[in-house]
């Protein structure tokens, strides 16, 4: 059963902001494996600027987490973004 509070959050994030498809393609991208910045840049055919901007909003609400803080650092779902995807498939589904 999906908890309320994670889906109104995940609502917010992902279908109630003009930037949530660029943070789901983020989401699913990570969950096949690490990128860096400019390797997420480049796959998903996004500004730089924009991708750094999107990846410090899930950061701030937990659902990526970044690996070692240098250059070139790869950034992961974390264990919340993993344990929820079958949420963010559904919005995924509905808005996409």
């Amino acid at each position: 059963m999906i908890d309320k509070r994670h889906e109104s959050l995940f609502w917010h994030l992902f279908a109630g902001t003009r930037g949530g498809l660029n943070r789901i393609r983020i989401l699913q991208a990570l969950s096949s494996r690490p990128y860096n910045l400019n390797q997420l840049t480049k796959l998903l055919k996004i500004d730089y600027k924009t991708t750094q901007h999107h990846l410090g909003i899930l950061m701030e609400n937990a659902r990526g987490r970044p690996g070692e803080k240098k250059y070139g650092g790869l950034y992961f779902n974390s264990e919340f973004a993993e344990g929820n995807m079958e949420l963010l498939k559904s919005i995924w589904k509905r808005i996409g």
